[in-house]
């Protein structure tokens, strides 16, 4: 069962600046949350030292131990008591079984009592034909100077999220758009299995939130859980599936690129039936080529440094899409790559997929 464990800092005597020990003042059990299989198995613990003295200024450590890829949010109050309400500090996501935190964010003496709740554990059974992303980070753009990189890749952004999804393996069919929408309004028609496209980003939100609503009655839905489609984060971490190279497969190589989508050197200018080509090493198909997807933002540019869950500016003009479509030349197809449209607009080249989140 998961134990989250409070503790309280202790200043050094100012007499004798020694190392101090924080103690442990309450351990409280609390449930998994909703859409988990199971109570997850993630014990926050303290290591024999958990404080330190700077200049005589406390530094409170915790471990956190738990699984690799979870995601556990650091919390503070003041007081201890029935009514007390934590207010979170950050986030911190395992990248083994073990790290130690450390308070270097707030005031020195500024928080008195501190708590880590996982956010993830067991996950849901996954839907069929989505794959199950873990929380995790990666670097976000294209290095200045690289030669194919654009202006809108930079400044690179080193970006943390916090939360695993699920990122359906296919871009959505023609029939899968029909069988939910009642239509099709693709260009290129004639096999259901090749990917919609001549829809809006309008278009593309209306399914997630009707697919969310049928599979909600259904009861098929994991509690907590919506359809929506990917930021560009999520999409991008998805298409680079682990690497920093321009394509998942490695960097430039089109003869490789070949072997994962369908673009203008090889598609005969015309989409395909999803899923005809390899997939990326996380079992996500067509991320390059195709049909370009959108994703939620709003088009913007990058901030620089470390962001956590971005999801794009507030407001815009135009949608994001990404991947490069089957008309598209395959410098269009790197992982960096940036594309847009009007919400409004339709392009017989522009589809989408769909995420299955978790509502924070």
């Amino acid at each position: 069962m998961a134990k989250f464990v409070h503790f309280i800092r202790q200043k050094p005597s100012l007499s004798s600046p020694t190392f101090n020990h924080t103690r442990v003042s309450q351990i409280v059990v609390l449930s998994a949350g909703t859409g988990y299989a199971k109570v997850p198995e993630v014990i926050i613990s303290l290591p024999d030292l958990v404080t330190s003295v700077l200049s005589l200024k406390t530094l409170p450590q915790l471990t956190v131990y738990g699984a690799a890829g979870s995601t556990n949010q650091i919390q503070w109050a003041n007081a201890l008591g029935i009514t007390t309400a934590w207010e979170p500090l950050t986030n911190v996501v395992l990248t083994s079984n073990s790290c130690v935190f450390s308070d270097t964010i707030s005031p020195p003496s500024s928080k008195g009592f501190y708590r880590a709740v996982v956010q993830g554990g067991t996950c849901p059974t996954p839907p069929v034909g989505f794959v199950w992303l873990p929380a995790g980070q990666f670097t976000m753009g294209t290095p200045l100077g690289l030669p194919g990189a654009l202006d809108p890749e930079q400044p690179q952004t080193h970006v943390i999220l916090t939360r695993g999804f699920y990122l359906c393996s296919h871009e959505v069919t023609q029939g899968e758009y029909q069988g939910l929408m009642g239509r099709n309004p693709s260009y290129a028609k004639g096999d259901l299995n090749r990917p919609v496209e001549m829809v809006t980003w309008y278009d593309a939100t209306n399914y997630c939130a009707t697919l969310t609503a049928q599979e909600q009655a259904a009861g098929r839905l994991p509690m907590g859980y919506v359809y929506q489609l990917p930021t560009e984060a999520q999409w991008e971490y998805a298409a680079r599936a682990g690497t920093s190279t321009l394509y998942s497969f490695g960097n430039y190589s089109f003869s490789k690129l070949r072997d994962y989508a369908w673009y203008g050197d090889d598609s005969g200018l015309k989409t395909h039936p999803v899923g005809t080509k390899l997939p990326n090493s996380w079992g996500l198909y067509d991320m390059y080529g195709n049909v370009w997807e959108w994703c939620s933002d709003w088009q913007g540019p990058y901030s620089g440094g470390t962001v956590i869950d971005p999801t794009g500016p507030d407001t815009g003009s135009q949608r994001r899409n990404r991947g490069g479509g089957y008309d598209f030349p395959g410098d269009f197809c790197r992982s960096a790559n940036r594309g847009n449209g009007g919400p409004g607009d339709t392009f017989d080249y522009v589809g989408f997929r769909v995420a299955l989140v978790p509502v924070p």
